[in-house]
């Protein structure tokens, strides 16, 4: 007898759905598109429970962070055991792993005792092993028990199972590859060495396969949730033949993306040809990401004869282009942030030295600028001096403190080399009479 032919099968696998997490940056603006950011994140699971039907996979692994923190609406995880008992009206399993922000949540403690026959969810006391009812798949995982985990977890998974298709599910933060804190740490070597054929993590929220041999796979979150969290967002489709992955696929599921929009507006000659190049900028994300509303944070950068006249008025200049933004369709303006400068050439003599050490701190991350530039504001003592004076507030030796500095936001660094221009101008004036 020739032998059976193997199983084919489709499985998703999500991470860190933070199910009904505001969507921070927008809320404050009266544009703001409320009810897109009020019903991101589910949306985007509709959409992966939408997915998972067409595409009639066997189960649907989440590796950590369904809800989000101390989030306290019970009607968070209502919502939730409804889609998987829709997805178990179709014959679709969920194994689901509590992450950190789990933990947290007093939804997780409110449901117990009411979860769907097709919901199987991994322990916290130790790693537990699910074979699934009618595939040659396990499923190897251990949920937290507390907030923070800082040994690796999978010392003691259980090694793999022969002729089975074995999946680690695990929430970590995998050889310092964590954007936020580090929790569950593990190797790809360590991982490796369990003869997984399959690594379905969670807890960063960026998109990264470690490893293919074997797959090792964070898919990222479901739907950004600020600018920090841009581009495309979803979870991945793994398509197998018995014991062997035969490719990992992402998905797309997000319903807004945010983005970082650097546009240059150097020799920008009008504040109207500034506006047109950031409309031209805005309007090819626009059509890369076709038909996903946008949010951006907008950076201005490059020497433009119109520097002042931008840095004298930042809020009229953002609610242009906020304006202008909605033109373009579904698109809002998160913040802008301005990093432009005159023309070294144009600046007054002297100038060009202080300028270039503002344009240092611009370019420098946020509350950086002390620990980078503190040996330079030294050097410049004298040079600050007047522009404290500009400000009515001198230290005891004239110079900024650089505590100060760090504070100050970026787009305000360009407004104080004008000001400090326009006292050196007075003071010349001074000495001339």
């Amino acid at each position: 007898m020739g032998r059976a032919p193997e199983a084919h099968f489709r499985f998703l696998h999500a991470a860190d759905l933070h199910l009904d997490s505001p969507l921070r940056g927008l809320a404050a603006y009266d544009d703001a598109p409320v009810d897109t950011l009020r019903g991101a994140t589910r949306r985007a699971f509709d959409k992966l429970v939408a997915h998972a039907i067409e595409r009639r996979v066997a189960f649907v692994a989440i590796a950590g962070d369904l809800y989000d923190g101390e989030w306290r609406e019970v009607n968070t995880g209502h919502y939730f055991l409804r889609a998987v008992r829709r997805l178990g009206e179709h014959g679709i399993r969920v194994y689901v792993l509590h992450g950190n922000h789990d933990f947290q949540s007093a939804i997780v403690q409110q449901l117990r005792g009411r979860l769907p026959d097709n919901l199987t969810v991994f322990p916290s006391d130790a790693p537990a092993s699910f074979e699934h009812p009618d595939l040659p798949v396990v499923l190897h995982g251990q949920s937290y028990g507390r907030r923070e985990i800082k040994s690796d977890l999978t010392r003691a998974y259980p090694p793999a199972r022969p002729g089975l298709l074995n999946i680690g599910v695990l929430h970590t933060s995998a050889e310092g590859y964590a954007e936020h804190a580090t929790y569950a740490p593990c190797t790809v070597a360590g991982l490796s060495a369990h003869g997984y054929q399959y690594w379905a993590l969670g807890h960063v929220h960026e998109a990264r396969t470690l490893s293919r041999d074997p797959w090792i796979v964070f898919p990222g979150n479901l739907q950004g949730r600020n600018v920090r969290e841009t581009g495309v967002k979803g979870c991945v489709e793994v398509e197998c033949e018995g014991d062997r992955i035969v490719s990992v696929t992402p998905v797309p599921l997000d319903v807004l993306r945010w983005h970082r929009l650097t546009v240059d507006v150097t020799g920008a000659e009008t504040e109207g040809e500034v506006l047109d190049r950031f409309q031209r900028a805005l309007r090819a994300v626009m059509t890369e990401h076709a038909g996903h509303p946008c949010a951006a944070r907008v950076v201005l950068t490059g020497e433009t004869p119109v520097h002042r006249r931008l840095a004298s008025d930042a809020e009229s200049l953002r609610e242009r282009l906020a304006l202008a933004a909605q033109g373009e369709g579904e698109a809002w303006l998160e913040k802008l942030r301005l990093e432009t400068r005159p023309p070294l050439e144009a600046a007054p003599a002297g100038e060009t030295e202080l300028l270039g050490l503002l344009s240092r701190l611009a370019d420098a991350p946020e509350n950086a600028a002390p620990l980078l530039l503190g040996s330079e504001l030294a050097e410049l003592d004298e040079r600050f001096k007047p522009l404290m004076r500009a400000f009515g507030e001198g230290h005891e030796h004239g110079l900024v403190d650089p505590a100060d500095l760090g504070a100050l936001p970026h787009e305000g660094l360009a407004l104080l080399a004008e000001r400090l221009a326009a006292t050196d101008t007075k003071d010349a004036k001074g000495r001339d009479a």
